[in-house]
């Protein structure tokens, strides 16, 4: 049950986002912070704590699709083939994400 309203709770965060539009179709533009190292990291992330499988693959890339650049994984987490075959999917090059 609770892997069910985390998946849900992933799902309803992924599709209720609203930002202002960017003007690059439905892209959200999330403002990003500056570190003490100089490194710029969007101050907004998407988390991937339970996505698994189909679920994982899709949410990922969606999150993409929605403007997400920041993902927060962990080996802990144990979905690393999820999240990468959702950037893959995605299309978006690794490089650009955080």
């Amino acid at each position: 049950m609770k892997k069910t309203i985390r998946l849900l709770c992933a799902f309803l965060a992924v599709t209720s986002v609203s930002f202002a539009q960017s003007g690059k179709g439905n892209i959200a533009s999330i403002p990003s912070i500056v570190l003490n190292n100089g490194i710029s990291m969007p101050a907004l992330g998407f988390g991937t704590l339970d996505l698994n499988d189909s679920v994982g693959i899709n949410s990922v890339a969606q999150a993409v699709l929605l403007g997400y650049r920041l993902f927060d994984t962990a080996t802990i987490y144990g979905n690393e083939e999820a999240v990468g075959k959702g950037i893959k999917k995605s299309g978006m090059e690794r490089k650009k994400l955080f």
